[in-house]
Protein backbone atom coordinates (compact mmCIF):
# COMPACT_ATOMS: atom_id res chain seq x y z
CA UNK A 1 0.00 0.00 0.00
CA UNK A 2 1.41 2.95 -0.92
CA UNK A 3 2.03 6.42 1.05
CA UNK A 4 -0.29 9.02 -1.27
CA UNK A 5 -3.07 5.87 -1.81
CA UNK A 6 -3.68 5.57 1.71
CA UNK A 7 -3.02 9.41 2.69
CA UNK A 8 -5.84 9.80 0.13
CA UNK A 9 -8.16 7.37 1.72
CA UNK A 10 -7.27 8.53 4.80
CA UNK A 11 -8.72 11.96 3.98
CA UNK A 12 -11.66 10.79 2.34
CA UNK A 13 -12.61 8.54 5.14
CA UNK A 14 -11.83 11.21 7.90
CA UNK A 15 -14.09 13.55 5.69
CA UNK A 16 -16.91 11.24 5.26
CA UNK A 17 -16.73 10.22 9.11
CA UNK A 18 -16.56 14.29 10.26
CA UNK A 19 -19.96 14.69 8.12
CA UNK A 20 -21.65 12.53 10.20
CA UNK A 21 -21.24 13.77 13.63
CA UNK A 22 -23.71 16.15 13.17
CA UNK A 23 -26.11 13.99 12.75
CA UNK A 24 -26.97 10.72 15.14
CA UNK A 25 -29.29 8.70 12.90
CA UNK A 26 -26.41 8.69 9.59
CA UNK A 27 -24.01 7.57 11.91
CA UNK A 28 -22.32 4.37 11.08
CA UNK A 29 -22.66 1.93 14.19
CA UNK A 30 -18.71 1.39 14.07
CA UNK A 31 -18.38 4.96 14.14
CA UNK A 32 -20.90 5.98 17.09
CA UNK A 33 -19.10 3.14 19.31
CA UNK A 34 -16.07 5.51 19.07
CA UNK A 35 -17.81 8.24 20.92
CA UNK A 36 -17.19 12.38 20.27
CA UNK A 37 -13.27 12.21 20.68
CA UNK A 38 -11.86 13.67 17.70
CA UNK A 39 -8.55 11.26 18.30
CA UNK A 40 -10.70 8.03 18.38
CA UNK A 41 -12.53 9.39 15.22
CA UNK A 42 -9.29 10.11 13.44
CA UNK A 43 -8.27 6.32 14.36
CA UNK A 44 -11.40 5.23 13.01
CA UNK A 45 -10.81 7.18 10.05
CA UNK A 46 -7.66 5.57 9.79
CA UNK A 47 -8.97 2.41 10.17
CA UNK A 48 -11.38 2.78 7.53
CA UNK A 49 -9.04 3.61 5.30
CA UNK A 50 -7.05 0.95 5.89
CA UNK A 51 -10.18 -1.56 5.29
CA UNK A 52 -11.33 0.06 2.15
CA UNK A 53 -7.76 0.40 0.28
CA UNK A 54 -7.27 -3.39 1.19
CA UNK A 55 -10.74 -4.63 0.84
CA UNK A 56 -10.65 -2.38 -3.18
CA UNK A 57 -7.29 -4.08 -3.80
CA UNK A 58 -8.69 -7.58 -2.68
CA UNK A 59 -11.84 -6.87 -4.94
CA UNK A 60 -9.81 -6.12 -7.82
CA UNK A 61 -7.87 -9.14 -8.26
CA UNK A 62 -11.64 -10.80 -7.37
CA UNK A 63 -10.74 -12.33 -4.17
CA UNK A 64 -14.10 -10.53 -1.72
CA UNK A 65 -17.01 -9.04 -2.91
CA UNK A 66 -20.29 -7.95 -1.07
CA UNK A 67 -23.19 -9.67 -1.87
CA UNK A 68 -26.79 -8.48 -1.78
CA UNK A 69 -29.80 -11.02 -1.53
CA UNK A 70 -33.40 -10.14 -0.78
CA UNK A 71 -34.56 -9.96 3.27
CA UNK A 72 -37.97 -11.95 4.17
CA UNK A 73 -38.88 -8.58 5.61
CA UNK A 74 -42.06 -7.26 5.10
CA UNK A 75 -44.63 -4.52 5.36
CA UNK A 76 -45.89 -6.62 8.58
CA UNK A 77 -42.50 -6.31 10.45
CA UNK A 78 -43.11 -2.25 9.87
CA UNK A 79 -45.82 -1.32 12.43
CA UNK A 80 -48.71 1.17 11.00
CA UNK A 81 -49.75 4.05 12.76
CA UNK A 82 -53.23 3.72 14.58
CA UNK A 83 -55.93 5.43 12.46
CA UNK A 84 -55.84 8.73 15.33
CA UNK A 85 -52.51 8.99 14.90
CA UNK A 86 -50.87 12.74 13.33
CA UNK A 87 -50.92 12.91 10.11
CA UNK A 88 -47.77 13.37 9.03
CA UNK A 89 -46.78 10.01 10.87
CA UNK A 90 -49.65 8.34 8.35
CA UNK A 91 -47.76 10.22 5.90
CA UNK A 92 -44.65 8.84 6.75
CA UNK A 93 -45.53 5.60 6.84
CA UNK A 94 -47.03 5.48 3.55
CA UNK A 95 -43.46 7.63 2.32
CA UNK A 96 -41.83 4.28 3.70
CA UNK A 97 -44.50 1.58 2.13
CA UNK A 98 -43.96 3.36 -1.05
CA UNK A 99 -39.82 3.01 -0.57
CA UNK A 100 -39.73 -0.58 0.54
CA UNK A 101 -42.32 -1.28 -2.90
CA UNK A 102 -39.63 0.28 -5.12
CA UNK A 103 -36.25 -0.22 -3.40
CA UNK A 104 -36.82 -3.92 -1.51
CA UNK A 105 -35.67 -5.00 1.39
CA UNK A 106 -31.92 -6.82 1.27
CA UNK A 107 -29.34 -8.55 3.48
CA UNK A 108 -25.78 -7.84 3.28
CA UNK A 109 -22.94 -10.29 3.34
CA UNK A 110 -19.40 -10.42 2.40
CA UNK A 111 -17.68 -13.23 1.08
CA UNK A 112 -13.92 -14.32 0.31
CA UNK A 113 -12.18 -16.71 -2.04
CA UNK A 114 -10.97 -19.79 0.27
CA UNK A 115 -7.16 -20.07 -1.01
CA UNK A 116 -7.21 -23.76 -0.74
CA UNK A 117 -10.71 -24.59 -2.37
CA UNK A 118 -10.53 -21.56 -4.29
CA UNK A 119 -14.77 -21.47 -3.82
CA UNK A 120 -16.37 -18.15 -2.26
CA UNK A 121 -16.72 -18.56 1.76
CA UNK A 122 -18.95 -15.98 3.41
CA UNK A 123 -17.60 -14.21 6.23
CA UNK A 124 -18.74 -14.32 9.83
CA UNK A 125 -20.68 -10.90 9.30
CA UNK A 126 -23.86 -10.38 7.40
CA UNK A 127 -26.44 -7.72 8.35
CA UNK A 128 -30.12 -7.01 6.66
CA UNK A 129 -32.70 -4.63 6.60
CA UNK A 130 -31.89 -2.08 4.51
CA UNK A 131 -34.04 -0.65 2.39
CA UNK A 132 -32.57 -0.09 -1.41
CA UNK A 133 -28.71 -1.14 -2.05
CA UNK A 134 -26.69 1.19 0.18
CA UNK A 135 -24.75 -0.69 3.02
CA UNK A 136 -23.29 3.04 4.48
CA UNK A 137 -24.22 2.12 8.20
CA UNK A 138 -22.47 -1.51 7.96
CA UNK A 139 -19.66 -0.71 5.35
CA UNK A 140 -16.93 -0.86 7.74
CA UNK A 141 -18.08 -4.24 8.98
CA UNK A 142 -18.84 -5.88 6.19
CA UNK A 143 -15.61 -4.99 4.15
CA UNK A 144 -13.26 -5.87 7.27
CA UNK A 145 -14.82 -9.35 7.38
CA UNK A 146 -14.33 -9.97 4.42
CA UNK A 147 -10.59 -8.98 4.39
CA UNK A 148 -9.89 -10.31 7.92
CA UNK A 149 -11.52 -13.91 6.46
CA UNK A 150 -9.34 -14.12 3.13
CA UNK A 151 -6.11 -13.11 5.45
CA UNK A 152 -6.93 -15.90 7.82
CA UNK A 153 -7.76 -18.36 5.52
CA UNK A 154 -4.80 -17.62 3.61
CA UNK A 155 -2.19 -18.21 6.79
CA UNK A 156 -3.68 -21.06 7.75
CA UNK A 157 -3.20 -22.10 3.67
CA UNK A 158 0.48 -21.05 3.91
CA UNK A 159 0.70 -23.09 7.23
CA UNK A 160 -0.86 -26.06 5.71
CA UNK A 161 1.51 -25.45 2.74
CA UNK A 162 4.67 -25.14 4.83
CA UNK A 163 3.86 -28.11 6.96
CA UNK A 164 3.36 -30.02 3.91
CA UNK A 165 6.46 -29.23 2.15
CA UNK A 166 8.83 -29.59 5.51
CA UNK A 167 7.48 -33.18 5.42
CA UNK A 168 8.58 -33.45 1.73
CA UNK A 169 11.71 -31.81 2.64
CA UNK A 170 12.03 -34.50 5.60
CA UNK A 171 11.42 -37.58 3.47
CA UNK A 172 13.88 -36.44 0.64
CA UNK A 173 16.85 -35.78 2.94
CA UNK A 174 15.71 -39.38 4.98
CA UNK A 175 15.41 -40.93 1.38
CA UNK A 176 18.99 -39.75 0.35
CA UNK A 177 21.07 -40.31 3.14
CA UNK A 178 19.97 -44.21 2.67
CA UNK A 179 23.03 -46.23 1.57
CA UNK A 180 22.22 -49.88 1.59
CA UNK A 181 25.11 -52.04 2.86
CA UNK A 182 27.29 -53.72 0.40
CA UNK A 183 26.67 -57.23 -0.09
CA UNK A 184 28.94 -59.29 2.33
CA UNK A 185 31.07 -61.61 0.25
CA UNK A 186 30.99 -64.14 3.32
CA UNK A 187 27.17 -64.81 2.92
CA UNK A 188 26.39 -68.12 1.26
CA UNK A 189 23.28 -69.78 0.92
Amino acid sequence: MTSPDLRRAYVKARRDNLAHLTNERTRPRAHRAYGAEPTRHAAFAFELARVRLAFAKLEAAKLVRVVQEPDDCSHDDYVEPSRDAHPEARRAWRRLVDKLDRDGVWYFCSDFVDPATGRWEASEYGVGGFVGDLYDDAEFELKDAAVRGYQEALDAYHTEMAHELSERATYATAFSTYRPAAPDAEVTL
